[in-house]
């Protein structure tokens, strides 16, 4: 289970539920070609309680990126540059 202490440290807010916290880092180099003023990097957020340890808990957090990735209407890929688990 991720330490508390480190989730306080690492965002703003604390993780809801017991379980995992994963951040996803990632770019989306297409969009920021055409829209230069537009930050270089993003990051999301992903909360999963259920997840038994930390490679259970980037794969559910890697399937819910990438679904709302494609649920998004967007052709260009975006780029993950980091996995952090809290």
């Amino acid at each position: 289970m991720g330490d508390p202490t480190r989730a306080k440290e690492a965002s703003e807010e604390p993780s809801p539920r017991p379980g995992f916290r994963v951040r996803i880092d990632y770019t989306e180099p297409e969009f920021h070609r055409r829209n230069p003023r537009c930050p270089e990097a993003y990051t999301a957020w992903f909360d999963c309680a259920g997840a038994r340890d930390a490679h259970e808990a980037v794969d559910m957090a890697l399937g819910e990126f990438d679904f709302y990735a494609r649920c998004s209407r967007v052709a260009w890929h975006r780029v993950v540059r980091a996995i952090t688990v809290e």
